[in-house]
């Protein structure tokens, strides 16, 4: 079983109760067993920041920034190895529903593995 943590300001319970339920699907569709997902939802200002702190060369501001747990971390409060945190906008619930659980799968599929091949990749 996984587990999958959602933060953020302002976020009612039910969103967070549907984005953490949607995290867990993903997980189980892509055969992920016995981890640890963060999911942090924060403003433009935030999320340009990390994004220009992680990654300099990029301008604007990010969607979705997804890295990897280490696994040589100790998290004593886990049982689960980490798969890591991914950060969204949280804007995009101002355009849907549908797009949040895109970008969550986009940052779940990055953190095991998949990259943007070419520039046009999503």
């Amino acid at each position: 079983m996984n587990q999958v943590s959602v933060w953020g300001k302002n976020l009612s319970r039910a969103r967070v109760v549907r984005v953490k339920a949607i995290g867990e699907k993903v997980l189980r569709v892509l055969k992920i067993e016995n981890t640890s997902l963060e999911v942090f939802f924060l403003p433009d200002v935030d999320m340009k920041r990390l994004k220009n702190r992680f990654f300099p060369k990029g301008s604007g501001i990010a969607n979705v920034l997804a890295f990897p747990g280490r696994g040589d971390f100790p998290h004593p409060e886990r049982t689960k190895r980490g798969l890591g945190e991914i950060y969204i906008n949280q804007s995009f619930f101002a355009k849907g529903f549908g797009e949040v659980v895109f970008l969550l799968t986009h940052g779940i599929l990055h953190l095991v593995g998949y990259n943007h091949e070419e520039k046009g990749d999503i």
